[in-house]
């Protein structure tokens, strides 16, 4: 396990690796994250989204990502429905 500096060296660390079982490679992820940044967390699509980046987020905790920085990737886990799904 290998742990990374910032939110670039993680996304570039699990960027070299294999793709999410979900299919998406890394240009969709960022797209999705990005996407969701931008978005009202009231939008349903953000829902589908975070389905969508699910192994990602996974990896960036399992390889030690700071939770600040998780956050702030993915805000949407700051709304308890978006925890639980």
């Amino acid at each position: 396990m290998s742990f990374c500096l910032s939110v670039d060296a993680c996304v570039f660390q699990l960027s070299i690796q294999s793709t999410d079982d979900d299919g998406e490679d890394e240009y969709s992820i960022q797209q999705h994250i990005t996407t969701m940044q931008q978005m009202h967390k009231s939008n349903g699509d953000v829902t589908d989204r975070m389905a969508k980046t699910y192994s990602h987020r996974r990896e960036l905790i399992i390889s030690g990502a700071k939770l600040g920085d998780v956050l702030q990737m993915y805000p949407a886990l700051k709304d308890e429905t978006q925890v639980y799904s």
